[in-house]
């Protein structure tokens, strides 16, 4: 998925990683993007500060672990800061939010899942699987459906990175390697 969103391959690298990570779970990541921009951007002398911290990285460390604390941050969103601030980039990261709120608006509008069956998938079954997943991560749901009969019986699921296989194929080949030894 190609991400253009703020114009800057360094922060649209960060938008996607935090977005993978979010997957599900995306409104609750904004919620907590939007109050960690808010907070920065109530900083006085911010675009210094978020200098230094790219530079002094210690600083930075107690910073992020007060907004951690003060806002009840998920472990996830933690970890993210303490990594744009490790790759010495905080001086980018109100960028990165801003982006952030950006692409999930954009995301939210349309939930597109590519889904590739082996034998039959009736629209019956497609009204199941919709509903089950729009219970699950909300918003519009949309299917690419096509038919692969090497997968023998099944079906996998993709949505962004994330594959579910529940195919026979990759039952027998995880058999197979369990058979062989291998991991």
């Amino acid at each position: 998925m190609a991400i253009e969103v703020f114009g800057s391959s360094v922060v649209d690298r960060y938008v996607k990683a935090l977005y993978e990570v979010s997957v599900g779970r995306e409104s609750e990541f904004v919620q907590q993007v939007k109050a960690v921009r808010e907070a920065i951007e109530s900083l006085n002398n911010r675009e210094g500060i978020l200098r230094r911290f790219s530079l002094l990285v210690k600083d930075g460390e107690d910073f992020v672990d007060t907004l951690v604390s003060e806002l009840e941050l998920l472990p996830e969103i933690g970890n993210f800061l303490k990594l744009v601030l490790s790759n010495k980039r905080f001086s980018i990261i109100l960028d990165i939010c801003v982006a952030f709120e950006k692409f999930c608006d954009r995301m939210n509008d349309k939930k597109v899942f590519y889904v590739t069956y082996a034998k039959d998938f009736s629209e019956k079954s497609r009204i199941q699987l919709a509903q089950y997943l729009q219970e699950m991560i909300g918003g519009t749901i949309e299917f690419v459906a096509r038919q692969d009969k090497s997968l023998i019986d099944g079906l996998q699921i993709r949505y962004g990175s994330k594959i579910l296989d529940y195919s026979v194929k990759s039952k027998l080949d995880r058999l197979k390697k369990s058979m062989r030894g291998e991991n």
